[in-house]
Formats: structure tokens, C-alpha cells, sequence
């Protein structure tokens, strides 16, 4: 999923659709953008009282037409708050049968506020009915499961859902590491799993290859990003991302594109990039063993965090030799599509920043503004006029929040 150039990427090419797109140039500038101020209006799970909720390996939530939050825990369940934060109902558990996970990763709200989830480590979607029962359970039909690369994209109101076809590669002549030009399918499901159509492809000419070593990974780097939400796929990598909304009958058609210079890699850069590797690879750690971590005091839990990432950063010189910085840093870091189908960008700041900075972008995809949130929280989901956030205090123990705003009309 590390994959970065030095050129513009390509942009998405789709089989049906010769419409122009329409640029947007650099929507990060916050010194013509208005900040947004939020104020924290609900949290789940922070410990404070008994009957608060264990959280821990929040992957993921979803804002319910009804006010309620559903959020991923532990990859097994779906807890259901209520718009106080009361649990109202635990939709289902670890295992392998009807309505269980072995991976709970990622929820897509639903007409009539059924839950589909999907579980990749059994390639199954599941959907719950809105009162917490059961509704179904499918697999991809149609296609070789070894062939899906980027895994799920997302899912239309009615179940149909997309995922993202591994990548087919051809090596381009001239280049000394052989500079190899990708094709990404996006492969369309019904809702009883049926394989319907690929509706759309990216391609992209970024990635450097080595005829010795295959691939090479690079620090800094993010993936090929595509999202489903409202009827909109998002698909970005490097500098640019395009917007491209279809329907379930597979229709597309390009709409809007962002385009940014990124700026050069520093040694800071550099710093922090491995700094945010090893944690990320510390929380890997101790989410092995949170729920054995539950019964450690604070003390105990520092102390484990603490040789877990001693462990990390003794290897951390063999992994330095296979990974290797980029030259230049995207354009954004990530993505998110609220439930209005408002877009979010994450910018990539200077490290001197201990912070992330989000743009909000309206269905338009004009910049509408801007959030900052601390090192220790991470946007989960977005809806109108509301954030919710996983937040993780110094020990680790998570909780969910609530960030209400006014950024309407949008």
C-alpha cells in the first residue's frame, strides 16, 4: 500500500465517462480558510464510571439516521449508543458463524439504518436490521478472492458494495528500476454478493519497481485511497485525488479534482516518520494482548508499552535497510466522506507540528474549512455538523467523542 513517485500522478480513468473535471488548487491554505470551532458534546467510554463500556481497537464508527453511534470494537462487536451515550444494543461477537467476526474492520450505514459490516479475514459482509437482528450474510461471488488487493471500498444504500481489485502491472521500458505502470479495478457486488461489473479503474505510472527486490517500500507514503459514501467513489494517490460519483447501475462520470505540489521531504520529515512507525507497531502489539492488558493497573500498562516499544526499536535498524524515505510528501494524508457526503482531507504538516489538521470540503469540493485535533485523537466518522473521534489517554485506554460544530449550509 506504500507507494509514492516524484512525477504528478495519473488520474483516474473511468470506462464510462469523458466529462472534463474541474481543479482545485491547494484547499489547505488556512489563511484564507476560517477554522471551525468544535465543542466536545458526548464521550463513551472514558472510564470514569463502572458501567462505561471497555473500548479498546476502535477501528471504525458510523452516525445512525436516529442520533445513535455505532462503533467497531475489539474487531468482533458493534456497540450502539444512544445520543446520551447509553449502550442500547451490542451487535455481534467473536467466531466464525451467522453474525460473528474474526475481524471487524469496516461499517457502512444502510437504508433504513441496517449496519453492514465486513470482515475481511472471512471475505464476508454482513448486515444487521436496525433493532439489532440479524438481516444476512454474503461472500464475493464471481471473482478470485486472491484478487482483491485494496480489499473494501464501501457500499450503496440498498447493500451492493464495491471492492478494490488487485492491481494488474506492466513494467515500462527505459526506466533502470523498470518504472511500472498499475491498473486498479473496482469491482461492483449486489447485495446477495454477486459479482455485477467493474465500474471503474485508476491507473497510475508512480510506482518505482526493482527488477531484484520487487517493490520497494517507502516511509511517508500513503496508498491508493478510494472510499464509497453517498454515491460518491473518492480515488487518490500522490498529488492528486478525483471525485467520481456513480449509482449501483454503474454508471460514472468524473467531477472534481485537487491538484498540489508536495513539498520535499526533510530530515524532521524523516524523524518523524519512524517515530509514528514504531508506535504504529507498538498499538499492534498491545492490541494483541488488550484484553490480557484490561487486567494491569497503570502502572503495569506503561511499564508493558514501554518494552513493547523497546522491542520495536531494536529491530528498528534491519526494517531502516528494506524502507526507504520518499523524496516528497503527498499532497493529503488521508480521507474521509462524512454521511452528508462532505469530504475531509487530512493535510501533512510540518513535524514540528504535534498535531493533524483536517480541511473540510463541501459536495462541490469547494474548501469550506478547517480542524485541528491533538496527537492522541483520530477521526473516526463525520456527519453534519458533528466529528466523532477515538481518543486514546497516556496508557492507552480509548474512548469515543463527539465534536459538534456548525460548518452548514454546506
Amino acid at each position: 500500500m506504500r507507494r509514492f513517485g516524484t512525477v504528478a500522478s495519473a488520474l483516474a480513468a473511468l470506462t464510462a465517462c469523458a466529462a472534463p473535471n474541474e481543479t482545485v488548487v491547494d484547499p489547505f491554505d488556512t489563511t484564507i480558510l476560517p477554522r471551525i470551532q468544535t465543542t466536545e458534546q458526548l464521550r463513551i467510554g472514558s472510564g470514569a464510571d463502572a458501567s462505561d463500556p471497555a473500548l479498546y481497537q476502535v477501528a471504525d464508527a458510523i452516525v445512525l439516521g436516529t442520533g445513535e453511534i455505532a462503533v467497531s470494537n475489539a474487531n468482533s462487536e458493534i456497540l450502539v449508543f444512544g445520543p446520551e451515550g447509553d449502550l442500547r444494543r451490542t451487535l455481534g461477537r467473536s467466531g466464525a458463524g451467522p453474525g460473528e467476526f474474526r475481524f471487524l474492520l469496516d461499517m457502512i450505514r444502510l437504508d433504513d439504518d441496517r449496519i453492514l459490516a465486513w470482515d475481511p479475514a472471512q471475505a464476508r459482509v454482513t448486515v444487521f436490521q436496525q433493532d439489532g437482528r440479524l438481516d444476512y450474510t454474503c461472500t464475493p461471488q464471481g471473482v478470485d478472492l486472491a484478487q482483491i488487493g485494496g480489499g473494501f471500498v464501501g457500499a450503496f444504500g440498498d447493500g451492493s458494495f464495491v471492492l478494490q481489485g488487485r492491481p494488474s502491472s506492466e513494467a515500462a521500458s527505459g526506466m533502470p528500476d523498470g518504472l511500472r505502470s498499475d491498473t486498479i479495478p473496482f469491482l461492483l457486488f449486489d447485495h446477495t454478493g454477486a459479482l455485477i461489473r467493474t465500474i471503474g479503474q485508476f491507473v497510475t505510472r508512480e510506482r518505482l519497481y526493482s527488477s531484484n527486490s520487487g517493490y520497494k517500500h517507502y516511509l511517508l507514503d500513503p496508498s491508493v485511497q478510494a472510499l464509497l459514501a453517498n454515491g460518491a467513489l473518492l480515488v487518490g494517490e500522490n498529488d492528486s485525488i478525483v471525485l467520481l460519483r456513480f449509482d449501483s447501475s454503474g454508471v460514472a462520470r468524473p467531477r472534481l479534482s485537487l491538484d498540489r505540489i508536495p513539498r520535499p521531504v526533510t530530515e524532521l520529515d524523516i524523524e518523524a516518520g519512524w517515530r509514528a512507525w514504531v508506535e504504529r507497531q507498538v498499538d499492534a502489539r498491545q492490541e494483541m494482548f488488550a484484553q490480557a492488558m484490561m487486567s494491569l493497573d497503570e502502572q503495569a500498562l506503561l511499564e508493558m508499552r514501554e518494552r513493547m516499544r523497546a522491542e520495536v526499536e531494536d529491530g528498528l535498524g534491519e526494517v531502516k535497510r528494506t524502507i526507504e524515505p520518499a523524496e516528497t510528501l503527498p499532497a493529503y494524508k488521508s480521507i474521509i466522506v462524512g454521511s452528508d457526503g462532505a469530504v475531509w482531507l487530512e493535510d501533512y504538516l510540518s513535524p514540528t507540528l504535534d498535531i493533524s489538521r483536517w480541511v473540510l470540503m463541501d459536495t462541490d469540493f469547494a474548501p469550506v474549512g478547517w480542524i485541528e485535533l491533538p496527537p492522541n485523537e483520530r477521526l473516526l466518522a463525520a456527519a453534519p455538523n458533528k466529528l466523532v473521534i477515538v481518543r486514546k489517554d497516556e496508557v492507552g485506554v480509548e474512548s469515543v467523542v463527539v465534536l459538534a460544530g456548525d460548518w452548514s449550509p454546506m
